[in-house]
């Protein structure tokens, strides 16, 4: 089996996506979600080639795009939501 994660989640941004690169195998997947550092990663083509790397940058909004669906799927989890804030 080669070395490193089959995947890694990124909620941080900035220059943090490039370092964790490195802790995944090739053929690895990349998952930003945010960007708590206040920046979004500016990761290129040729960082993911080094490789052979998947990468996806997901919204909320595309998974849940009403109150009544996030509440659902909160619900679904077992999460006991009072209210849901509508997203921009």
């Amino acid at each position: 089996m080669p070395a490193g994660g089959a995947g890694v989640f990124d909620s941080v941004g900035g220059d943090l996506p490039r370092e964790l690169l490195s802790a995944l195998r090739p053929r690895g997947a990349m998952v930003l979600y945010g960007a708590a550092s206040g920046r979004e990663s500016d990761l290129g083509v040729s960082d993911l080639g080094a490789g052979s790397y998947f990468l996806t940058r997901t919204a909320g909004r595309d998974y849940a795009r009403t109150p009544d669906e996030s509440l659902a799927r909160a619900q679904a989890l077992g999460v006991d939501l009072v209210e849901v804030a509508p997203q921009a």
